[in-house]
């Protein structure tokens, strides 16, 4: 299955002349994006234009950009991720396999985190 992940943000006058905000953020599959691309509500916006094809391995790369993972969940996923690239049934790296270790890292975010562990984005 193939997965994109959205970062939009827009905003726009409307014809009443108030503000009008588009903010779409997460990993979405081909066909959820096709339903955003021909929602009315995003008629204006490209939507595709905006959607960037991410693989698992991307994915878990984010995942432990944005967020503090205890050292004992990351050295489990990499052994894991590790053990399975030198396997002979390795594929690529959007396996079914490595995004089961995608949603193992999500649970856990979800379970045991909250926003506050969300790591500080410097944008220097």
């Amino acid at each position: 299955m193939k997965y994109y992940y959205i970062d939009l943000q827009k905003m726009e006058l409307s014809l009443d002349g108030m503000p009008r905000f588009i903010y779409l953020k997460g990993r979405f599959t081909e066909e959820e994006v096709n339903e955003l691309d021909s929602h009315p509500e995003y008629a204006d916006v490209d939507v595709w234009g905006h959607a960037k094809q991410v693989t698992a391995l991307d994915e878990i790369s984010r995942l432990i950009r944005e967020y503090r993972i205890p050292a004992p969940i990351l050295r489990d996923v990499q052994k894991r991720i590790g053990d399975w690239k030198s396997s002979l049934t390795y594929v690529d790296d959007s396996d079914p396999y490595l995004w089961q270790q995608v949603r193992f890292v999500e649970n856990y975010l979800k379970k045991y985190t909250k926003q506050e562990n969300k790591r500080e984005v410097d944008n220097q």
